[in-house]
Parts: C-alpha cells; sequence; structure tokens
C-alpha cells in the first residue's frame, strides 16, 4: 500500500508539472486541431471511393486510428526527457537518497506518461462523441461501438509510447537526439507490421490491419466493384459512396489480445529497470574516471 501511494504521489506531482508546460499545451492546440478536421471530415478513412456512414462503430474506429498514428509518433516526443529533467534539476539526486527503488521509479514516470497522453486520448473520445452529432449520418449514439477502439486500440499504444519513453531515457545513447530518430524508425517499423502482416493482427499494436481488414470486408460485400483499398490520411475530394459498418466484434478474445500490449509496454519498463543507474553519481565517475593504467604523456 505504501508503495502504491508513493508511485501515485510521484504520478500526480509529475503530471501537474508537465501539464503546465508549454509543450503540453502547443500539443493540446495540435490535437485539438486534428480533432476538429476529423470532425469537418477532411481527415478521413477512404475506401476507393466508398466509407462507412458515421456510425458510432466507424467514428470511434477512425478516431482510434488517427490517434495511434498522430500521437503514436509525437507523444513520444512530448513525454520524453522527464528523467533527464529530474536529473537537471536536482530532485534526481533527491530521489536517490531516499528507499524508492528503480522499478518504482520507472513505474511512476510511466503512468505518469501514460496518463498524460490517456488525457489526450479521453479529449478526442469527446470530440469523436460530437462528430457523430455533428454528421447527423446515425442518430443513435452506440457507446460501447464507439468507445471500445479508444479503451482497446488507442489506449494499448499509448501504454506502449509511454514505456518506450522511459525505456529510451534508461539507455545512454538512446537519451539524445539518437534516440528520437531510433524512435521515428521504430514507429515505422510499428506501422508497416500493421500493413504487411495482416494475418498477424496479434503484432498489429497500431490496429491497421485490426480495424482495416475489417472495413475492407465490409465495403467488398456493399459494393462487388471495390477494389480492395484503404486509405487514412488528409484528403479533400469529391463525396464519397458511403455503406454500413457496425464495427468490431469485441469478444473477450479479441479484448484479451489487445490487452496484452499492456503487459508488453510493462515488460519494456521492466526491461528498463536493468540499465537505469537510479541517478548514481559513482557511475558517473567510474565514466569519467581517468585509468589507472593509461600512458602519460611527457614533453622534453
Amino acid at each position: 500500500m505504501k508503495t502504491a501511494r508513493t508511485i501515485f504521489a510521484m504520478l500526480k506531482a509529475d503530471f501537474l508539472e508537465r501539464t503546465r508546460r508549454t509543450a503540453f499545451l502547443l500539443t493540446l492546440c495540435l490535437v485539438l486541431y486534428m480533432g476538429i478536421e476529423v470532425n469537418l471530415g477532411e481527415i478521413l478513412i477512404k475506401l476507393d471511393s466508398y466509407r462507412g456512414i458515421y456510425n458510432s462503430a466507424w467514428v470511434g474506429s477512425l478516431m482510434a486510428l488517427v490517434i495511434t498514428f498522430f500521437l503514436g509518433l509525437i507523444g513520444f516526443y512530448l513525454v520524453k526527457d522527464t528523467i533527464r529533467r529530474d536529473e537537471r534539476s536536482g530532485v534526481g539526486q533527491i530521489i536517490a537518497s531516499t528507499p524508492l527503488t528503480r522499478v518504482q521509479y520507472l513505474l511512476g514516470k510511466w503512468l505518469s506518461n501514460f496518463t498524460l497522453l490517456a488525457s489526450l486520448v479521453a479529449l478526442l473520445a469527446v470530440l469523436a462523441v460530437l462528430m457523430q452529432f455533428f454528421h447527423q449520418e446515425e442518430a443513435q449514439l452506440h457507446t460501447w461501438a464507439l468507445l471500445a477502439p479508444l479503451l482497446f486500440i488507442a489506449l494499448p499504444m499509448m501504454a506502449l509510447v509511454a514505456a518506450l519513453a522511459v525505456f529510451f531515457e534508461t539507455i545512454p545513447w538512446l537519451k539524445g537526439g539518437f534516440g528520437n530518430l531510433v524512435y521515428f524508425g521504430v514507429f515505422l517499423g510499428l506501422v508497416m507490421v500493421g500493413i504487411f502482416l495482416p494475418q498477424c493482427p496479434w503484432l498489429d499494436v497500431v490496429g491497421l490491419s485490426l480495424v482495416g481488414e475489417n472495413m475492407k470486408a465490409a465495403a467488398a460485400a456493399a459494393f462487388p466493384a471495390y477494389q480492395g483499398t484503404f486509405t487514412l490520411a488528409m484528403i479533400s475530394d469529391k463525396p464519397l459512396q458511403t455503406f454500413v459498418w457496425n464495427g468490431l466484434d469485441w469478444t473477450p478474445g479479441l479484448i484479451a489480445m489487445r490487452l496484452l500490449w499492456l503487459a508488453a509496454a510493462l515488460g519494456v519498463v521492466l526491461l528498463g529497470s536493468l540499465f537505469f543507474d537510479r541517478f548514481d553519481p559513482r557511475r558517473t565517475v567510474r565514466q569519467h574516471a581517468p585509468q589507472k593504467n593509461a600512458p602519460v604523456e611527457t614533453r622534453a
């Protein structure tokens, strides 16, 4: 219980501090802009010249995929550097003198990262509800159909992004700009899995094949001329023909498959604890201390 209170206190303090930062406010503005663009139909899912009507299932899944692509990328850079900030501010040295373990500290940072990203997902969930009423293509709101993609597609992705941000800060050569480039490659790899391995939906944390293959099957059933394309993009195009897509069947097995990504994210954090020095000054001294047997240059 004491450990849980300690982690929660650290999470709360870290979350409140970061919501006051300029980077968070700028990201919040970008998220609002993105949500408005989705509501206006400027960002959409297009299957050839077709799309699903804006019912709860379509709106929730569209918003979930937008989140995994947009926040899956920039969210990492938003939450990264929290450990380095503690190191620079002197908080790390205080933590080093407390009984707080490496695992507890990193769990607190992971949960803080996740809470920050989840708050942005919650904001977009509200915009998704407004989106259905704005387009009025289906009057009835089905709460589960709308929220399930956000809960089981968007949030597991945010948990993984939050964990990777912590892990990168525990590896010295991934802390800085090079680590930012490496994450960009990691993110592209996660997207490529969703594009090229639709037969392996359990590897698709982004949710692209999970949602896309189901939507393509519905489009093919409604329109025999459908050629099989699937595009998520910012598109200004002529009006598209519509069909009804009732969403994924969120069985217990499918939900468990998606929640496994939470376990994977936790595993990434625990792996990072093996490399985290917990602000130990002796490690820095060892890294910069001269070698005992190093040759000494003399001048005549």
